[in-house]
């Protein structure tokens, strides 16, 4: 797969604006990007799909019993198997929503996680 189409890499030579340089992630570049500004490590190792899967379907058959939503439906394990990539283009056309880089826009939402309780802490300990 290609993630920089021809028009892409126009955008980037000509300088174009932030916004006409955005480009598609895939899943584990999003998630080296979070490791980066949340300053750990990403994963190092993988489980077996067939695990996974596995985990996925026990959730779902407890959510069924307890009338609850499953922690990890087997359908979110199969979009990651298939492979995603991560693209605002539509809100930013449709919706006319702007468009932050990745890295600022990764930031803020660990500030406020951290503001929140829920992930390290507020004073800014990683």
């Amino acid at each position: 797969m290609e993630l920089f189409d021809e028009e892409w890499k126009e955008n980037v030579r000509k300088g174009a604006p932030l916004a006409d340089r955005m480009r598609p992630l895939t899943l584990d570049e999003f998630v080296q990007i979070v490791a980066d500004e949340a300053v750990v490590r990403p994963p190092r190792w993988r489980l077996p799909y067939g695990v996974v899967l596995a985990a996925a379907a026990a959730t779902e058959l407890a959510a069924w019993l307890t009338r609850t939503e499953p922690l990890l439906p087997r359908a979110m394990v199969q979009a990651t198997r298939e492979g995603q990539l991560l693209d605002g283009t539509k809100a930013r056309t449709e919706l006319d929503l702007p468009q932050t880089p990745i890295e600022e826009a990764v930031r803020r939402a660990l500030g406020w996680f951290k503001q929140q309780g829920m992930f390290g802490s507020a004073t800014g300990d990683r």
